[in-house]
Parts: C-alpha cells; structure tokens; sequence
C-alpha cells in the first residue's frame, strides 16, 4: 500500500464529484437567481434588489423636502435645481480659482493637469498644464493682481509654476457649447501610453523645491510669493528675484524640548495659506497639527498668534480686516470666526439648513464674499 506525501483534500461543502469544481456551482446559482428576478419584475412584483424603478426617495429625504420647500424651492427657476456629474480621464479636482471678472476658472486636477473653462459652464476652452507623469496634485492656485492674466500654482512636485491664461474670448452670455482647443481624453492617452508628457507653452517653474508645494499665496503689494510645503516649513520668496528671505521652519527632534505654549512654527503639514488683502505683511497658515496661526514678516519670530483646536484639512482659511475664518474637519461646529484683535474665537457658525441625513459638515473651503456693503463667508 503507497501513501502520498502531500494529502489534498477534495473536500466541497456542496459534495460535488471530481469533474464539478464550486466555481461551476456558483454561476449557475446566480444564473437562476437573475431569471427569477426578471421574472418578478415583468410580472410587477417586488423583488429583494434594488432596481432602478423601485428605488425612490427615503422617508427623511421626502421630510426634509416637503418641511423646506416653500423655503429654500418655491419660486426658483427649475433650470437652477440640477446636477451636473460627468467622467473625467484628467483625476480629481484639488482647487480652483475664478478669474476676477468671472469669465473662466482654473481648475487643478490631481494628475498635475491644469485647464482653463468657461466661468457658468464649465467647458474646457484650453490647457494650461499637460498631464504629469507620475501625477503630482496641483492643490493651489493663485491669481496675481499686478500682472495681467497670469496665475500661480503649487504642485506635489515641489515647483510653484507661474501660469500664463490665454485671450480666449469666452463671453458669459454667449457660452460655448463645446470645445476644439483641448481634448483632454486625447491627451491622458498620449502622456500615459506614448511617452514623456508634452511641453507646454503656458506653464512654466518659477520655484523649485525638493519638499512638496502644497498651499500658496500672493502679498497684497505682490513684492513676496509665501509658500506652505510638507515638510512643516513656510518660505517667503522675493518676486523679482525668486529666493527665498525668510524661512519659518523648526527640526522635529528641536521641538520636541519646546513647550506647547511656546512653539512658534507649524509641526504638520502648512496645507492652508492666506495673505491679508489690505496688509501686505500678514498672512494666515492652517497645517495639519490642529494650529491656525497668524504671521507677520516684520517680525522676526514671524508668528504673532496661535489658535489651538482648529483641525484644518484644506485650503480653508481666509482672511478679513480684523476677522479670520476657518473651516474645520469636524462633523459640527465646523466654521469659527477669530477675531485678531482681541486674539480669541469671535464665534462660531453654525449651519441652519443641513440636511440631518448629511454626515457632517466637514469643511473643505472657505471664503469671504468681499463686499463695501457686507461681509458674507461661504
């Protein structure tokens, strides 16, 4: 009598023969489970899954818009009440930033492609910024005052890219219906199958680091550039030279001698920046180690001012005369008002129609809507 050395077992929970494997089993059981489901729904009847006729709106959902209504929906233009959702090639959106007269918006994808669209539709009129490969976010742009039509961007690649927009005519009563100067579905194919990505004429690196760019921003007089990077650090550049002047960075292992209270530089990542656009020296930074903190440059230590417990996730911040807004990562209570003066939380908003089916808030982005009648944030 022969024993083999390795013993496999054979053993199937459905007792099948050598020649029926389970795989073959599952098929047909799902085979049949698809036949009686048509079955069912031809005949009218209701079915264990969801078909797209039954699906309908949930209880809370038809709550909320029969209580709300009369007061967020009647007398609203029905062509104002619809959602545009489409498939892009190009990744995920990180940031975006209106021309000052709204004719179009520039928009920041995740795979480094930044394009140029319509202000109210949203059409593709040009590319700023070919496909990066390996892609590398471009999480902020930045519109400069003095220099007409041209903008800046910071990148997961460490370069600030100084963005020159093109004369486009795009009129916003006579939108376009459809784009020929860029397809960007023609061009994730080539940089991703043929070869190095295409040069092109609209971007160029105006700074370059090692540390990854993630948040920017311009002084009011646009003499400095101020630059949020990965590494915890924040560097101010000169314009007209591109070098750095001032540097606001302190070593992990230094910091961890000094005492909470009296830490002055950002021990997380600077994802948000705001410069203040009546005070050229000022400007906000938000990081991922819960601090909103206030710099001025004619200091030398820089930071002015440290807010604890704002747990700042993304370009959320932004500021106001006195007055600095910052959107938090938190389910409620997501947006505080600081007041600069009197260096303490002015109050927080809290948001009168949410949905109560919604999560959280979880703000994202914020800004103030500068008017000379009225300050309103969104």
């Amino acid at each position: 009598m022969t024993t083999s050395i390795y013993n496999i077992s054979t053993y199937s929970r459905f007792n099948l023969s050598e020649s029926e494997s389970d795989i073959t089993v599952f098929v047909k059981e799902y085979k049949e489970r698809i036949k009686k489901q048509l079955a069912r729904e031809e005949e009218g009847g209701k079915t264990s899954f969801v078909s797209f006729t039954q699906k309908r709106l949930s209880v809370t959902d038809a709550a909320w818009l029969r209580d709300n209504r009369h007061r967020f929906f009647k007398d609203t233009a029905n062509e104002t009440l619809f959602k545009l959702n489409y498939l892009s090639e190009c990744g995920f959106i990180c940031c975006m930033e209106y021309s000052p007269g709204g004719e179009y918006i520039v928009v920041g994808h995740s795979s480094g492609l930044i394009q140029m669209r319509h202000g109210s539709t949203g059409t593709v009129l040009c590319t700023l910024r070919n496909i990066q490969f390996p892609p590398k976010p471009v999480y902020s742009i930045e519109y400069s005052t003095c220099e007409e039509r041209v903008c800046y961007a910071s990148c997961m690649d460490g370069a600030v890219y100084r963005i020159e927009i093109p004369n486009i005519d795009a009129p916003l009563d006579d939108p376009p219906a459809y784009c020929i100067k860029a397809d960007p579905v023609l061009e994730t194919l080539n940089m991703q199958f043929y070869g190095s990505p295409g040069i092109s004429s609209y971007s160029t690196p105006f700074i370059t680091q090692r540390s990854p760019a993630l948040s920017l921003g311009l002084s009011y007089d646009q003499t400095k550039m101020i630059v949020g990077y990965g590494d915890a650090s924040i560097k101010v550049y000169d314009m007209e030279t591109q070098e750095a002047c001032l540097t606001y960075k302190v070593h992990k292992l230094r910091l961890q001698f000094i005492p909470k209270k009296l830490q002055r530089m950002h021990s997380g990542q600077v994802c948000a920046l705001r410069c203040h656009k009546q005070r050229p020296y000022m400007f906000a930074s938000g990081a991922w180690d819960n601090t909103l903190r206030i710099w001025d440059t004619r200091c030398q230590v820089g930071c002015v001012m440290t807010f604890e417990g704002v747990n700042i996730c993304s370009d959320s911040i932004d500021l106001n005369r006195d007055h600095c807004i910052a959107g938090s990562w938190k389910p409620t209570e997501g947006l505080t008002m600081w007041d600069l003066v009197a260096r303490k939380k002015l109050n927080v908003i809290r948001v009168q129609n949410r949905r109560p089916d919604v999560d959280g808030e979880y703000i994202y982005a914020c800004r103030y809507w500068r008017s000379d009648d009225v300050s309103v944030f969104l």
